[in-house]
């Protein structure tokens, strides 16, 4: 929800609007419909969404220049940067890109999930250069581009999401389910106490899903709330108009030369700029040559995991 409301605002600086209502579109299906699109390419154009601009690469607009006295000599320069700016941007692309995949793994789409994977790459590698997600996408995009054959693709694709559920948008990602069984598991296990053994890890194990449907039915008839990390509810509308009032005031998205970002100083407008163009080819080919040759990393975070279980 914070997203949509810095999405919001951005349309409304892009075309100098006081508010949503403000932005009207035509009743008519189809001139509505090109209409929304129109504002759509203008808000992708102008914010740079899709755009990967890496270090040492002009940005997509002109840099606005500044001149400068020193003495007798006049100094031409590009301005001062806005970190206000910067970090609203910033946010902005990485709130889209997580929707992204949100929605993605919702609505089980296979086609997106190749897209994701791919511009996810310099997204985790501007994050850090140590990154295991880095090494994750590029062998996931290897091995389905070019690896694998065209049957053991499909199965790939086709088991990359599960729905237990049923309905639209109601799909989940089957390594999630996989570590939530896992969990389960796990969890019937340490019970166990002194009396773990092969055969008795076993039979518990077994019916791991059986009892952790039983104890949900349980408790949901307890009145006991299934812990979750996400929001039990949704944003109200009176915080979100709060935050339209302070973004309206701020005016994240109106370049200020010169203005700081006191929590983050520094940012840059988007997760790409600490990496050029040559170190990013450098590291995929470092990885995918150690992939093809089925040269693998340990873990010592999965090492340690495994020696605590």
């Amino acid at each position: 929800m914070v997203i949509r409301i810095f999405i919001e605002e951005q349309a409304l600086e892009l075309f100098n609007l006081t508010d949503m209502n403000d932005l009207s579109l035509t009743p008519d299906g189809k001139e509505r419909e090109a209409k929304t699109w129109e504002i759509l390419n203008k808000i992708i154009t102008n914010y740079g969404y899709g755009n990967i601009v890496l270090k040492g690469e002009p940005p997509i607009h002109n840099v606005p220049m500044t001149a400068t006295m020193q003495g007798n000599r006049l100094i031409i320069g590009p301005q001062e940067e806005d970190e206000v700016f910067n970090y609203a941007s910033q946010l902005c692309l990485w709130g889209i890109q997580l929707l992204q995949m949100h929605d993605t793994s919702k609505e089980g789409d296979q086609e997106r999930l190749i897209v994701n994977s791919k511009y996810n790459i310099p997204f985790f590698l501007g994050h850090s250069a140590l990154s295991k997600y880095f090494v994750e996408c590029i062998d996931f995009v290897l091995k389905i581009e070019y690896l694998l054959s065209p049957l053991s693709r499909a199965v790939v694709l086709d088991t990359a999401f599960v729905n237990s559920k049923g309905g639209v948008g109601q799909c989940v990602e089957s390594d999630l389910r996989q570590e939530h069984a896992v969990c389960n598991q796990k969890t019937l296990i340490k019970q166990l106490g002194a009396n773990k053994s092969p055969k008795a890890m076993e039979r518990a194990t077994g019916s791991a899903d059986a009892i952790c449907n039983a104890v949900m039915d349980i408790n949901k008839s307890l009145g006991i709330k299934e812990k979750s990390h996400r929001h039990s509810s949704s944003s109200s509308e009176e915080a979100l108009n709060r935050g339209r009032e302070v973004l309206r005031k701020l005016h994240p998205f109106r370049k200020c030369p010169g203005r700081k970002c006191q929590g983050f100083p520094g940012v840059k407008p988007n997760p790409f700029c600490k990496i050029s163009r040559q170190l990013l080819l450098d590291k995929i080919m470092k990885v995918t040559t150690r992939l093809r040759q089925g040269i693998t990393v340990p873990n010592p975070d999965s090492e340690s995991e495994s020696d605590t279980d």
